[in-house]
């Protein structure tokens, strides 16, 4: 291969269907940052086997190529035409060389050929190098260029006719990572990305990818040619191709006509794949190939390997093959399987095009990253990504995802009970060149939620019971599995307005983005669930209570109004004024009401610090009878308290405020590695104080907001008490911090089976009765810490745990108004022996109604149904659900009752026994924690403290 310089410009758009296609419009000359180009299939009749260059067939997987995708340039001075395959499976660009003794033309059998004589501005540099087939024995270095930009010092090869074996491809445009082959030359080769980066005409190594109809898009992302969020892959390095883009899928799906599905393929360490457009049949190794395969038990062998005759008829079947890269599942049809044969009734059954055309990809040269997500396409919308720091994984699509069988979203996951992972997503309406009012009037909510009303109106008139799948849990609750309504999409914060001091967002939104979104601009919710990954929609359903709620009441309280779809597809409103018996009734019934897809908050002025105060106490009345006292002081923002035991407790005021003191600087962290775990530090700081004696500290709004989240409050503690081995010590909490945070512990705390031995319970009571009920604690259970908080006295009719104490109006609902209680956290190990553990259990509950307590009910619930609805208002709670057609939801017992004969059976199977076994169980969670991705959320958390703070964003002029 001999290797040129000359001048080369991009002359047209990549087109992908053989006929004509129109331009787009330039995005270069309106957009800077942005070359978009359009990819062009030639026709072809048999699918021809590849020559690839390269040691490409030494990765173990079955290469063969169908459709080749081209882009047409202009190649030396006066330009030539060339056509070229784009390649993102090579990183160089070369072109075939039109022999001395051939016509005076470039194009030889629709093959274009460059004619090294006719360019006047063709210079040598005298190296030679071996790529794939054939010697190159000089090499040449061009000018690329393309209308009113250039990319200059492009170096390209070229290919001598000797090559035979290569006679099947025009030339090739190589957008690859690294050029291996060229590694020993003088000058190395420079990849066409990284030129056209460093000469300013991309902001960053990025391009994107979208077979189907956009061609590929450099320097951006076109948010109208896919739906859902861009999930994020890490490239593999693989000891062949090196730094490429090779990612890997855990898991293979077949979707049939009805819905069900099955799986075909699953591996924990993930199967390899290069996405390569220069090698389109089949990206799967054997074993994955043959058992998609045997999903088309029609197909025909054919005298190619891998290619497959197929009846046509079957590009009509609504069916599909689903991959799951992590958390991101790409839809494949069948349709997209099933290539016509020119001049031939049969079709060719193809399995790797199907994959770049049903994916909208991002490729992140920058960060050695792939971004995925569905693609679609429902107009153009494209950004460019200029930014070191932007997050390319915060960019949602703004088209509407389709319908499957009338279960609503394709799913993240399936009914068998692959496990929900986070999102990923951090500012999501912080995009260039948008504004608030643009966010908000984007319509794809619109969309998502009559797609989801949709679904929701066909089990309704078939009275087919499903339950609501959120895509994230809090709960200690076991995750069952079955018929679902997928919401998991409804993730976004849609508009936060300064002036009227709100925020409108979806219910998946969980607490530390929302945090983020709201305090650069000054503001907070007033009420903030202690762990960052609890979701608006959760703490509206749990009725959750935090450390602000003596001051301001409940999360629901918080909010000004919902959107909900109820259980026949109608789309409604619910506030204190419109339809309020549901929306207040809604509050904590977990979801048994309906489905909630917005909501709007109130939110207060927020300040940078909060100064915190801690009280030592000596007993559990003076712990009880401080906070209070205390609870009765609004000139707080925060109180709670921890009772380390009956003579050590520490009750816990905050106070917002905009400086700290010289003599308290710098500020308390509690989020890095090396920071102490909070409820050790207030234990440490507080150990040596004498009764009544008080300290104090400041530390960051976010730091405090989310300061239990690194140890689950303590129960991460309980994690070096099950893994015996590992010493309880700074150094090791340092090193396994990333398996401190609460997003992984509840993924470790699921899968681990853990949850079943563990007492997981926040039980609100009256503070004349919660001494008692601690002095109960105690004595049965043994569990220190525990958790005080304060809160508000109930006064609208919810089905929220308030306390038996209070007057409830006939017919409102259960204890609807209720004097201010004492949430006491009762969170450790309890009994090793299932049925002892279960009567534990039991007997807190009874305990409880006795002293007139109310528990929430996101944590194991072992009432019997008639003990349950003796607590809770059934009569009221039924008349609900039945105006408001919610009996295709399972009711709030059906869904919170830990069923105790069905675990009971479950344990003495060896299968359930083994994969709960010490230490096995343990080691499964972990790895399924760190599998989940979850580590990276707090990592790139931007709520940390930091002394330069991000400015909210201002509403944008764009016309």
């Amino acid at each position: 291969m001999h290797l040129y310089r000359a001048g080369l410009p991009l002359l047209g758009f990549l087109s992908l269907s053989a006929q004509a296609a129109p331009h787009p419009e330039d995005l270069t000359a309106k957009r800077p940052g942005l070359i978009q180009l359009l990819l062009k299939a030639p026709e072809t009749g048999t699918p021809e086997l590849s020559a690839k260059i390269g040691r490409r067939d030494q990765m173990n997987l079955t290469y063969t190529s169908a459709y080749k995708f081209e882009v047409e340039f202009s190649l030396g001075t006066p330009g030539q035409k060339i056509v070229g395959i784009f390649d993102t499976g090579s990183a160089c660009l070369w072109v075939r060389e039109k022999a001395e003794a051939s016509v005076d033309t470039n194009v030889t059998g629709g093959r274009f050929y460059f004619d090294k004589n006719s360019s006047s501005t063709l210079t040598h540099t005298g190296e030679s190098v071996t790529y794939g087939y054939g010697v190159a024995n000089s090499s040449f270095r061009a000018d690329l260029y393309r209308d009113s930009f250039e990319i200059k010092n492009a170096s390209f090869g070229i290919i001598d006719n000797g090559a035979r074996s290569l006679d099947s491809f025009n030339s090739i445009f190589g957008f690859g990572m690294v050029d291996e082959h060229a590694s020993g030359m003088k000058e190395p080769y420079v990849p066409t990305m990284t030129l056209l980066a460093d000469q300013g005409l991309i902001g960053r190594r990025v391009f994107s990818l979208e077979i189907g109809n956009d061609g590929v898009l450099l320097g951006g992302v076109n948010r109208k040619k896919f739906w859902g969020r861009l999930g994020r892959q890490r490239m593999t390095e693989h000891p062949v191709h090196g730094t490429s883009y090779v990612i890997s899928f855990n898991e293979v799906y077949s979707t049939a006509e009805d819905g069900s599905k099955s799986r075909l393929s699953r591996s924990d360490k993930g199967i390899p794949v290069l996405l390569d457009t220069g090698t389109s049949l089949n990206i799967f190794p054997p074993s994955v190939f043959q058992k998609i395969l045997s999903k088309f038990p029609q197909a025909r062998s054919t005298e190619v390997p891998s290619i497959y005759r197929i009846d046509c008829s079957l590009r009509d079947v609504d069916a599909s093959i689903d991959l799951a890269f992590g958390k991101t599942l790409i839809r494949m049809p069948y349709s997209n399987f099933i290539i016509p044969a020119m001049g031939e009734d049969d079709c060719y059954l193809v399995l790797g095009y199907p994959f770049l055309r049903s994916a909208y990809i991002v490729m992140d040269q920058d960060n050695s990253e792939v971004y995925l997500a569905n693609a679609a396409d429902c107009g153009s919308n494209p950004i460019a990504i200029d930014e070191d720091d932007f997050d390319i994984s915060s960019l949602s699509g703004q088209c509407q995802p389709p319908v499957v069988d009338g279960a609503g979203l394709p799913p993240i996951v399936d009914e068998t009970g692959f496990p929900p992972i986070a999102d990923e997503k951090l500012l999501p309406w912080k995009e260039p060149g948008e504004n608030f009012e643009a966010c908000a009037n984007e319509g794809s909510e619109d969309q998502i939620v009559d797609i989801l009303a949709q679904s929701i109106r066909v089990k309704y008139k078939e009275k087919k019971p499903y339950r609501i799948f959120h895509g994230s849990s809090n709960s200690t609750r076991p995750r069952p599995t079955g018929n679902i309504i997928n919401i998991s999409i409804l993730d976004r914060i849609i508009n936060v307005d300064t002036d009227r001091r709100t925020v409108l967002l979806e219910p998946n939104v969980p607490m530390d983005r929302l945090v983020e979104a709201t305090l650069v601009c000054g503001l907070i919710p007033p009420v903030v669930m202690e762990f960052p990954g609890i979701t608006a929609g959760g703490g509206y359903s749990g009725s959750s209570g935090e450390s602000s709620s003596f001051r301001h009441g409940f999360f629901n309280d918080t909010i000004n109004y919902v959107e909900m779809i109820l259980g026949n597809g109608e789309i409604i409103k619910a506030s204190p004024t419109e339809r309020s018996d549901l929306f207040y009734g809604a509050a904590g019934a977990a979801g048994t009401l309906g489905v909630t897809t917005l909501m709007e908050l109130r939110l207060i002025e927020a300040k940078p610090f909060v100064k915190t105060t801690y009280y030592r106490t000596s007993t559990v009345n003076e712990s009880v009878s401080l906070v209070q006292s205390k609870a009765q002081d609004q000139t707080l923002d925060y109180l709670d308290g921890i009772l380390f035991a009956k003579n050590h407790g520490v009750i816990i005021t905050g106070e917002m405020t905009n400086d700290v003191p010289v003599e308290y600087s710098p500020p308390q962290t509690f989020s890095k590695a090396e920071d102490p775990w909070y409820y050790l530090h207030v234990q440490q700081k507080t150990d040596g104080l004498g009764p009544r004696c008080v300290t104090v500290e400041y530390i960051p709004i976010g730091e405090y907001l989310f300061r239990y989240d690194r140890a689950g409050f303590w129960v991460g503690r309980q994690g070096y008490t099950y893994f015996k081995f590992i010493p309880f010590n700074a150094f090791f909490r340092w090193l396994l911090d990333d398996f401190s945070h609460t997003r992984t512990l509840y993924h470790a705390l699921h899968a681990s089976g853990v949850s079943n031995q563990f007492v997981v319970q926040d039980l609100g009571l009256p503070y004349s009765t919660a001494e008692k009920f601690i002095d109960f604690v105690d004595d049965e259970l043994g569990i220190w810490p525990l958790w005080l908080c304060p809160l508000k006295g109930a006064t609208t009719p919810t089905f929220h745990p308030v306390t038996g104490m209070g007057s409830a109006a006939a017919g409102r609902g259960s204890a609807t108004v209720s004097e201010p209680m004492l949430n006491v956290g009762v969170w450790g190990w309890g009994p090793p022996d299932y049925q002892d553990f279960v009567a534990k259990n039991q007997q807190l509950e009874a305990k409880l109604s006795e002293l007139g307590g109310r528990k929430w009910l996101y944590a194991h619930t072992y009432y019997s149904e008639q003990a349950f609805w003796q607590v809770y208002d059934q009569s009221w709670y039924e008349a609900l659900r039945s105006k408001y057609h919610a009996g295709t939801l399972p009711s709030v017992y059906a869904k919170v009752r830990i069923d105790v004969e069905k675990e009971r059976q479950q344990r003495k199977q060896w299968t359930s026994a083994w994969s709960k076994a010490w230490p096995l169980g343990g080691l499964y969670g972990m790895w399924l924690a760190l599998w989940s991705g979850d580590i990276r959320l707090h990592r790139r958390a931007q709520w940390k403290y930091s002394a330069t703070a991000a400015k909210c964003p201002l509403p944008i002029d764009t016309e």
